[in-house]
């Protein structure tokens, strides 16, 4: 987890990032590494994390990359992903007035 970061979902705008969008992109920042990068959880693991179904999960990441709030990398033919959230991206969208 990042730090002060994690709650900085909860400041962007609802209509921006609907509530469940916000929990997925909390959870990719608690499972990644100390930058926010490198999250390997995998929809069932967030979806399990969030509370939501895996359909929610896969509407919210693919929400989160249409806004560059995350950035994904398939890593191997067996379905491994990596997410990593863009911090910046995260900040101006938080702090936008």
């Amino acid at each position: 987890m990042i730090g002060n970061l994690s709650d900085l979902p909860f400041k962007i705008p609802r209509q921006t990032l609907r509530p469940n969008q916000k929990l997925v992109l909390q959870a990719l920042m608690i499972c990644g590494d100390v930058y926010a990068e490198n999250c390997y959880a995998s929809q069932s693991t967030l979806a399990k994390l969030v509370g939501v179904s895996k359909p929610t999960v896969s509407r919210s990441l693919k929400k989160l990359e249409d806004l560059n709030l995350i950035i994904r990398k398939e890593l191997s033919p067996f379905n491994t992903v990596n997410y990593s959230v863009d911090v910046d991206q995260l900040k101006k969208l938080a702090f936008e007035t």
